[in-house]
């Protein structure tokens, strides 16, 4: 991905410094702010790409600092924000949500959960024309069947026939509020010999995943599209490697 210009907020001088020493193996460029009112103003300033938003801080917590960033972008593009804390319970989760933050980092971290993070949360927050893209891997997905043509190639017809029911099915469930049918489809997605070697697939159902486990319904909607954009992504390939050798 490209080097980011990303926001730090977060008044815990030790945090900060941890922070700092983690991003700087990432490559991206960084800004930091010491409380919340600070960040609203870095951020219309610097104009970063991304911010890691603190939700404890004086002045203004990070959930205000969110709102008034959210009632400034009017008409202009929207900033992907991450929540950063040690809450991990759902009902938790579901305000930062409802302030419109994007995804959650759970303190402590790490340097691979900070990189994973920001990858997957620009991959499906990011600039439309930047964010991740669904690539399907063929030479990736026969080696996932052992070298078999025939099994790969039948995978493919299934996938073909099947990706607009998977795709009303996940939908439906998603608006339905039925997690269990949206958990055991992403199980099946998941595990899916095509998806496994799509680039680009996995993060986006673990967005949706993400939102089922906490039971955050606001936050499964807004991952809904992403994951339909990926199925109907891949089916495109599928059909074209399908039209190619017939």
């Amino acid at each position: 991905m490209k080097v980011l210009r990303i926001l730090v907020a977060e008044d815990d001088v030790m945090v900060k410094r941890l922070l700092l020493r983690l991003l700087a193996s990432t490559g991206h460029q960084i800004i930091t702010a010491a409380n919340g009112k600070e960040a609203f103003e870095k951020w219309r300033d610097e104009q970063p790409d991304m911010i890691l938003m603190d939700i404890l801080m004086p002045i203004w917590d990070g959930i205000k600092a969110t709102t008034e960033i959210r009632k400034a972008e009017t008409g202009q593009s929207r900033t992907p924000i991450v929540a950063m804390t040690g809450f991990t319970s759902p009902a938790e989760h579901k305000q930062f949500y409802q302030a419109q933050m994007d995804a959650v980092i759970l303190k402590p971290f790490s340097t691979e959960s900070l990189r994973s993070g920001i990858e997957r949360v620009w991959a499906q927050h990011g600039p439309r024309d930047e964010r991740q893209t669904v690539v399907f891997d063929e030479a990736g997905a026969l080696d996932n069947v052992q070298g078999d043509a025939m099994i790969l190639r039948t995978s493919l017809e299934d996938y073909a026939q099947t990706y607009e029911r998977i795709a009303t099915e996940i939908e439906r469930a998603v608006t339905s509020h039925d997690w269990t049918t949206v958990r055991w489809k992403i199980h099946n997605l998941l595990g899916h010999p095509l998806t496994l070697s799509a680039d680009g697939f996995t993060p986006v159902l673990e967005q949706l995943h993400i939102a089922v486990k906490e039971g955050n319904a606001e936050a499964a909607e807004q991952a809904l599209p992403g994951v339909i954009e990926a199925i109907q992504a891949l089916a495109q390939q599928v059909k074209a490697i399908l039209s190619r050798s017939s």
